[in-house]
Protein backbone atom coordinates (compact mmCIF):
# COMPACT_ATOMS: atom_id res chain seq x y z
CA UNK A 1 0.00 0.00 0.00
CA UNK A 2 1.33 3.36 -0.99
CA UNK A 3 1.91 5.81 1.81
CA UNK A 4 2.40 9.53 1.36
CA UNK A 5 3.99 12.13 3.57
CA UNK A 6 2.84 15.69 4.01
CA UNK A 7 5.53 17.77 2.31
CA UNK A 8 4.48 20.96 4.12
CA UNK A 9 4.90 19.23 7.49
CA UNK A 10 8.43 18.11 6.56
CA UNK A 11 9.32 21.61 5.36
CA UNK A 12 7.92 23.13 8.57
CA UNK A 13 9.99 20.75 10.72
CA UNK A 14 13.18 21.56 8.78
CA UNK A 15 12.49 25.28 9.16
CA UNK A 16 11.92 24.81 12.90
CA UNK A 17 15.23 22.98 13.27
CA UNK A 18 17.04 25.59 11.19
CA UNK A 19 15.72 28.42 13.40
CA UNK A 20 16.73 26.47 16.49
CA UNK A 21 20.34 26.02 15.36
CA UNK A 22 21.10 29.18 13.40
CA UNK A 23 21.76 31.20 16.57
CA UNK A 24 24.52 28.85 17.69
CA UNK A 25 28.06 29.65 16.68
CA UNK A 26 29.57 26.17 16.89
CA UNK A 27 30.89 24.28 13.90
CA UNK A 28 28.16 21.69 14.40
CA UNK A 29 25.46 24.38 14.25
CA UNK A 30 26.88 25.81 11.03
CA UNK A 31 27.03 22.32 9.53
CA UNK A 32 23.43 21.57 10.58
CA UNK A 33 22.16 24.85 9.14
CA UNK A 34 23.86 24.06 5.84
CA UNK A 35 22.27 20.59 5.78
CA UNK A 36 18.84 22.08 6.56
CA UNK A 37 19.25 24.62 3.75
CA UNK A 38 20.24 21.86 1.29
CA UNK A 39 17.29 19.73 2.39
CA UNK A 40 14.93 22.65 1.85
CA UNK A 41 16.33 23.21 -1.64
CA UNK A 42 15.94 19.53 -2.43
CA UNK A 43 12.33 19.46 -1.19
CA UNK A 44 11.54 22.42 -3.43
CA UNK A 45 12.39 20.23 -6.44
CA UNK A 46 9.90 17.49 -5.47
CA UNK A 47 6.49 17.40 -7.07
CA UNK A 48 3.52 17.20 -4.76
CA UNK A 49 0.77 14.70 -5.43
CA UNK A 50 -2.63 15.65 -4.13
CA UNK A 51 -4.34 12.70 -2.49
CA UNK A 52 -8.08 12.50 -2.82
CA UNK A 53 -9.04 10.74 0.42
CA UNK A 54 -12.69 10.41 -0.60
CA UNK A 55 -11.73 8.70 -3.88
CA UNK A 56 -9.31 6.37 -2.08
CA UNK A 57 -12.00 5.43 0.42
CA UNK A 58 -14.54 4.73 -2.32
CA UNK A 59 -12.01 2.66 -4.26
CA UNK A 60 -11.16 0.58 -1.19
CA UNK A 61 -14.87 0.08 -0.43
CA UNK A 62 -15.45 -1.08 -4.02
CA UNK A 63 -12.62 -3.63 -3.78
CA UNK A 64 -13.93 -4.84 -0.42
CA UNK A 65 -17.47 -5.26 -1.78
CA UNK A 66 -16.16 -7.20 -4.79
CA UNK A 67 -14.18 -9.49 -2.49
CA UNK A 68 -17.20 -10.12 -0.27
CA UNK A 69 -19.36 -10.99 -3.31
CA UNK A 70 -16.69 -13.35 -4.67
CA UNK A 71 -16.27 -15.02 -1.29
CA UNK A 72 -20.00 -15.46 -0.92
CA UNK A 73 -20.23 -17.07 -4.39
CA UNK A 74 -17.43 -19.46 -3.50
CA UNK A 75 -19.12 -20.47 -0.23
CA UNK A 76 -22.45 -21.08 -1.98
CA UNK A 77 -20.70 -23.13 -4.68
CA UNK A 78 -18.94 -25.25 -2.06
CA UNK A 79 -22.17 -25.79 -0.15
CA UNK A 80 -23.99 -26.86 -3.34
CA UNK A 81 -21.17 -29.23 -4.24
CA UNK A 82 -21.29 -30.77 -0.77
CA UNK A 83 -25.09 -31.03 -0.90
CA UNK A 84 -24.99 -32.71 -4.32
CA UNK A 85 -22.45 -35.23 -3.03
CA UNK A 86 -24.41 -35.98 0.13
CA UNK A 87 -27.81 -36.30 -1.57
CA UNK A 88 -26.72 -39.34 -3.58
CA UNK A 89 -26.42 -41.23 -0.28
CA UNK A 90 -30.18 -40.96 0.36
CA UNK A 91 -32.58 -43.59 -1.04
CA UNK A 92 -35.23 -40.93 -1.75
CA UNK A 93 -32.84 -38.97 -3.99
CA UNK A 94 -34.64 -39.97 -7.23
CA UNK A 95 -33.53 -36.91 -9.22
CA UNK A 96 -35.08 -34.32 -6.90
CA UNK A 97 -31.64 -33.23 -5.72
CA UNK A 98 -30.88 -30.77 -8.51
CA UNK A 99 -34.16 -28.95 -7.89
CA UNK A 100 -33.36 -28.81 -4.18
CA UNK A 101 -29.84 -27.54 -4.89
CA UNK A 102 -31.22 -24.89 -7.27
CA UNK A 103 -33.71 -23.73 -4.62
CA UNK A 104 -30.95 -23.76 -1.99
CA UNK A 105 -28.69 -21.62 -4.23
CA UNK A 106 -31.48 -19.08 -4.83
CA UNK A 107 -32.23 -18.85 -1.13
CA UNK A 108 -28.57 -18.32 -0.27
CA UNK A 109 -28.08 -15.65 -2.96
CA UNK A 110 -30.99 -13.54 -1.68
Amino acid sequence: MTQYIDKSAVVAEIERLHKEWRWHSSTEAKYRCEVYRELSEFLDTLKVKEVDEEYNGKAMLHVLEKGVKQGRREIINRACKWLRKELVNFEDYSGMGEELISDFRKAMEE
